[in-house]
């Protein structure tokens, strides 16, 4: 992940030279961990950390990064259950530890320089990232409580982008001195054996793992100055092969945990528009994940790992949210904060949570709405809807009524 996305377009100084890529079948992989794909984590243009789901639904914001439209990082911890990420404070940015559910941040990194592009160690005990504290870009680890910093790389050149396999290795690029070109380099998770994989002209960079460490996503523009694509190698360097060949921007790759989809940056719906795409680990279509309006300059995906299935198939956070399901039959659980949950079509159950919620389940589908603690109101079909914990119930919502739009 580089810190200044526009850099990845627009650098004067990219060589002119172009390349020619390999094709290598993917029919040796092996067989990934069995794990399930949660959520993905990305930033918003508006100094956001935000979620949603693998199918575009229950997107929310999690927390404020103050960034803009800086592409910073976050990276979801191996159990699933944490995701560090950077925040800007007062003048730079810090490397921070939330929940999912927006609970727990607390800031891990407090140096004078930026501190970005968090990635966890495979076992979650260490967390590293690059930073300029020393006037160059290098990248250091911390402990996961922020104790306990280690340089890993001492060079002339930036190192940016660190990526820690499921093996172990640590993935990362740096940049030529006078700034034309960057290649994807490995090392161990101590700094020690590092190693060049990539040696092509222009731009390869913001490396990620396969959940089974074997293969490397990345972007490049190789084949073309200025038109980053989504390419993949093997976890030594050899066999790459081009996934995405598109006239517009693909960047910022990042694997599902069950290594069968990818997640990625692209501005084919618009130039400039900056959207999350997904397609399969062998590239072919890409899907727009969020096809909605109001969420703009997605940045820097990340797929959560899940050990079992989440039962809520749309998930608020301790903030005041707003939740909207889809035509199926939805399970929206609302936590903190005074939500809007709106089932939509469908057999739902809404769970307001903590509260004073405002809930719409008025579709005639037996739906189940419970409101939890809090002054709750809801809007429901009475003799069809089961009804619990909801202090006033209507058939449409009263003027001047706190929930109604």
């Amino acid at each position: 992940m580089t810190r200044i996305f526009a850099v990845l377009v627009v650098t004067a100084a990219l060589v002119a030279v172009a390349g020619s890529t390999a094709i290598a079948s993917h029919g040796a992989r092996a067989a990934f961990p069995a794990t399930l794909n949660g959520r993905i984590v990305f930033n918003d243009r508006y100094g956001a950390l935000a979620l949603v789901n693998p199918d575009g639904t229950g997107v929310v914001r999690l927390a404020a990064t103050n960034a803009g439209d800086e592409v910073i990082g976050a990276s979801w911890s191996p159990n699933g259950k944490l995701i560090a990420y950077s925040r800007y404070g007062s003048g730079d940015a810090d490397i921070y530890v939330i929940a999912p559910d927006a609970s727990g941040q607390r800031e891990i990194t407090f140096s004078r320089g930026a501190d970005l592009d968090p990635t966890w160690s495979p076992d979650g005990s260490r967390i590293a990232f690059e930073t300029n504290r020393n006037g160059n870009v290098d990248l250091y680890s911390v402990a996961a409580d922020g104790s306990d910093a280690q340089r890993l790389t001492d060079a002339p050149a930036n190192d940016l982008d660190p990526a820690w396999s499921a093996t172990g290795k640590i993935a990362f690029t740096v940049e030529s001195p006078d700034h034309a070109s960057r290649q994807i380099w490995v090392m161990n998770g101590d700094g020690s054996g590092k190693t060049q994989l990539t040696d092509a002209p222009n731009f390869n960079e913001n490396p990620n793992w396969s959940p089974d460490g074997q293969w490397i996503a990345f972007d490049s523009d190789r084949a073309e100055k200025g038109n980053l694509d989504v390419y993949e190698m093997r976890a030594d360097g050899t066999g790459v092969v081009q996934l995405t060949r598109s006239v517009a921007l693909d960047a910022l790759p990042a694997f599902s945990p069950d290594g069968t989809r990818i997640v990625f940056v692209s501005d084919r719906a618009q130039k400039d528009s900056r959207k999350l795409f997904v397609m399969g680990a062998d590239g072919g279509t890409a899907t727009r994940l969020i096809d909605r309006s109001g969420w703009t300059y997605q940045m820097v995906p990340d797929w959560q790992p899940l050990a079992a299935k989440d039962p809520c198939t749309i998930r608020g956070t301790i903030n005041a949210d707003t939740l909207v399901g889809t035509a199926g039959a939805d399970v929206i659980c609302g936590l903190g904060g005074n939500d809007r949950i709106d089932g939509g079509a469908g057999k739902d159950t809404l769970l307001g949570g903590a509260g004073a919620d405002c809930l719409t389940a008025r579709d005639r589908a037996h739906d189940t709405v419970d409101g939890g603690p809090g002054a709750d109101e809801a809007l429901a079909d009475p003799g069809l809807d089961r009804i619990v914990s909801v202090a006033k119930t209507f058939q449409a919502w009263p003027k001047r009524d706190r929930c109604r739009r």
